[in-house]
């Protein structure tokens, strides 16, 4: 199932945002007749359509379709339980991003740190694919920390994902690229 093309330059959201919107209704199809096979994709185009959403600007549209994303994420696996995790961290990461930009900064702690902990557990089975998610996913949760009035703690959480951006740039060999590997990511 491919995903529309979207790119902030073209401000052709109202046709992104209409075909990302048959997009997701052949997924809840294809979901409702088969739950085991195509939940996840259901999932993604859940939080496809609310990025999109968010970042036509409209971000209090697009918390329902994230919000069922992480929920659909949540749902038991039947072939394989444990190959959600990723993608259950990656929506969360994206709802906590979300609920920040909406100043709802207490859920917003509660969805980063599930994703912190989740990419952690990630990181410790394969630190090359995993570390830098889990890097971004510190500096967020930092700067939710920093809003909600915890300096200590979102220093903590900084500091921790300086450090494996550094060590990702010296043992991977990966460039320092901002967001992602680099020593002091914006706002963080």
């Amino acid at each position: 199932m491919k995903e529309p093309e979207f790119t902030a330059e073209s401000r052709h959201y109202e046709e992104a945002l209409a075909a990302s919107a048959d997009i997701l209704a052949m997924a809840e199809e294809l979901a409702a007749a088969r739950p085991d096979t195509y939940r996840p994709d259901l999932a993604a185009a859940l939080g496809s359509h609310g990025a999109l959403l968010a970042r036509a600007g409209r971000r209090e549209e697009a918390l329902a379709p994230i919000e069922r994303s992480v929920a659909v994420h949540r749902e038991p696996a039947a072939p394989h339980p444990g190959a959600r995790r990723e993608p259950l961290a990656a929506s969360l990461g994206a709802l906590a991003g979300l609920l920040a930009a909406l100043e709802r900064y207490a859920p917003a702690r509660e969805a980063a740190e599930e994703s912190v902990e989740l990419y952690a557990r990630l990181a410790r089975e394969d630190p090359a694919v995993h570390l830098p998610a889990l890097a971004a996913g510190l500096s967020g949760l930092a700067a939710v920390l920093d809003a909600l009035g915890e300096p200590r703690a979102a220093r903590r959480a900084s500091r921790r994902a300086a450090r494996i951006r550094l060590r990702l740039a010296r043992d991977i060999g990966g460039p320092l690229r901002p967001g992602v590997n680099s020593p002091a990511a914006p706002g963080a």
